[in-house]
């Protein structure tokens, strides 16, 4: 971890760390190239970066059901068995085997008991701008 912190940021001292992140055109691109490494420590069980993801899984997984909550309180008309959420992103290229399950574990203890579609939760297999083509064509659909 602090090999590849050192090549990153050009130390290991946490000052000249933080100071080259507010110094980045783009810090939160920037610092993003520690998640392959975080995401590895701690499927490797690495106390700091297990605490890391399970925080962050956990924060997305509440603003997931957020957002269900919000737009998806109420069956659906086409009579859906399921809601399906498809994940895209660089974190779920690092290791999608464990990432989506972990994140599903998430989403699943935080369930609403009155929750009435059960999630499945995938990886895109397209690109995201076909996904937002789609939603985009949707919405208009709906709107006349």
């Amino acid at each position: 971890y602090w090999q590849t912190v050192t090549e990153l940021f050009g130390s290991n001292d946490p000052n000249q760390i933080q100071a080259a992140v507010y110094r980045s055109v783009s810090p939160a691109a920037r610092v993003a190239k520690l998640a392959p490494v975080v995401v590895m420590d701690a499927l490797r069980g690495l106390d700091y970066a297990r605490q890391s993801l399970d925080q962050s899984l956990s924060t997305l997984a509440h603003a997931t059901w957020q957002h269900i909550k919000a737009h998806h309180s109420s069956p659906r008309e086409d009579d859906s068995k399921s809601l399906t959420l498809r994940l895209a992103g660089g974190m779920w290229e690092i290791d999608n085997s464990a990432l989506i399950p972990e994140f599903k574990n998430h989403l699943n203890s935080l369930a609403p008991r009155n929750q009435h579609l059960p999630l499945v939760v995938e990886k895109l297999s397209a690109e995201p701008v076909i996904g937002a083509t789609h939603l985009a064509k949707n919405l208009a659909n709906h709107q006349n």
